[in-house]
């Protein structure tokens, strides 16, 4: 046995785009609603079965200008464009540019299945009447190989999120240095999910620089089973937001709800709103 044989690593991985050369594709969002999913990655690039995916969203914040968003990810098999809904309501509200002053936008990471061949789609609703554009891209994780082979889900239910308004649930983060009581998200758990994230939307045109650490606990209002703990979320006084998924695994019982608190140094800007995403499968 030699020492690769003892580490899991993956045999390839497939990008989109380079960040540093394209900011992804251009989205054009609809307003309160999705508008047309846009082609992420086309399935004569996806060579490999995927076991997991990094998600970015950028471009999508505009000084003095509120913009509340999520967006969606859609998966065709056939290597089309005719997209199934693989992650719904995924927060991306003023997510900023792939720069050093902005911060690089919004990440997230998925341990999905998705099949050799297959296309990989964005859509975004905005809740704004001006609905402008934003971008996106992707890493796919394939070929895995070690002594353990890494769990990959199947699906992802989302807690708490509000297509009406582009948003999730309303919280106000404690600005004193402490966290606010837990506010819960959406209905119960139904299946079992074992891996989660923390999405952050918010609604305002007057920013102010402050950071925000995000808990997400699972369980009864009693009782909670801590899952994700100080989650950075960094906001600018020009209206974009930045930050990477701190997912976590653990395993949820059905009947379980999902709850999120935040806190802050500065005094956070308000229409701060909050969605979790659980994998399951």
């Amino acid at each position: 046995m030699t020492i690769r044989d003892s580490v899991n690593e993956w045999g390839l991985i497939i990008s989109s785009h380079s960040p540093f050369i394209s900011l992804g594709v251009a989205i054009t969002p609809g307003n309160n609603t999705y508008g047309t999913y846009a082609q992420i990655i086309a399935g004569s690039a996806v060579t490999d079965d995927v076991w997991g995916l990094w998600i970015n969203i950028n471009g999508n914040a505009v000084s003095g200008v509120a913009r509340d968003s999520i967006a969606k990810i859609g998966v065709d098999p056939t290597g089309g464009t005719s997209y199934t809904d693989m992650i719904v309501d995924l927060a991306c509200s003023c997510a900023g540019a792939i720069s050093a002053l902005q911060g690089g936008g919004i990440w997230y990471y998925f341990p999905l299945s998705i099949k050799a061949g297959s296309s990989i789609g964005c859509a975004v609703s905005v809740n704004n009447a001006t609905v402008g554009t934003c971008n996106a891209l992707c890493q796919l994780f394939c070929r895995p190989r070690g002594p353990i082979m890494p769990r990959v889900g199947s699906f992802v239910r989302t807690f708490g999120s509000t297509l009406a308004s582009s948003s999730g649930t309303a919280i106000t983060p404690n600005g004193a240095g402490a966290k606010s009581a837990y506010i819960q998200l959406g209905s119960a758990t139904v299946e079992t999910l074992w891996y989660w994230q923390i999405g952050v939307c918010i609604n305002n045109a007057t920013m102010s620089n402050a950071g925000a650490a995000w808990d997400l606990s699972l369980g009864t209002s009693v009782n909670k089973v801590p899952v994700i703990v100080d989650q950075m979320v960094l906001m600018s006084a020009t209206e974009n937001v930045s930050y990477t998924s701190q997912g976590a695994e653990v395993f949820s019982a059905a009947g379980d709800l999902v709850f999120v608190r935040a806190g802050s140094g500065n005094t956070a800007p308000t229409g701060i709103s909050a969605i979790a995403y659980g994998v399951g499968g």
